[in-house]
């Protein structure tokens, strides 16, 4: 008898939860305070900014140039959110590397300076003054490079997904995640 009492509870209670879940309203697509690129065909273009509110009808965007846009969500075609801000380190150093061996081009040597061997000051070969500007270049634009960030940007689904339990239908099997950040 008390099998037969515990499994009644445990359906009446995933019962309880999958109405709760269907009745629930489903999330926003984008949070409030969301950096967001947006195509619509109400404006005809891009539109850029930070989304101040969002509902099941519209969405409120706090643009670059100040002046506030909504947006009817069924007129949005695409939409992209920053997920998070990258270093342009990598491209910096390249940048830099280019632009010190192309000095390094136009730095004077003096090879035919008796004292060249002797002073450890001035740049006896077109071979040195480029590795000198390569090496002083990449310095510089790595440094810069670590300074300047840019945004990653992922699309945003426009329709929200309901929760399996809600629309009905399980998904079965396992799944396992890792994740391992530096």
């Amino acid at each position: 008898m008390p099998r037969h009492v515990l499994a009644a509870g445990a359906a009446l209670m995933f019962s309880m939860i999958a109405e709760a879940q269907a009745d629930s309203p489903l999330p926003p697509l984008v949070a409030v305070g969301s950096k967001v690129r947006l195509h619509s065909t109400q404006v005809g273009g891009r539109l850029r900014g930070i989304v101040a509110a969002v509902d099941e009808k519209q969405l409120t965007l706090a643009r670059e140039d100040g002046a506030p846009a909504i947006v009817p969500l069924n007129t949005v075609t695409s939409m992209d959110m920053v997920v998070r801000r990258k270093r342009k380190t990598l491209k910096g150093l390249a940048i830099g590397t280019g632009i010190g061996v192309l000095l390094g081009f136009v730095i004077p040597e003096d090879s035919e300076d008796p004292l060249c061997e002797a002073d450890g000051n001035s740049l006896c070969s077109r071979g040195e003054a480029v590795a000198i500007g390569m090496v002083s270049g990449a310095l510089w634009g790595t440094g810069i490079g670590a300074l300047i960030k840019g945004d990653v940007w992922a699309p945003v689904t426009l329709k929200p997904q309901q929760s399996p339990v809600a629309s009905g239908h399980r998904k079965s099997g396992f799944a396992l995640a890792f994740r391992l950040r530096f």
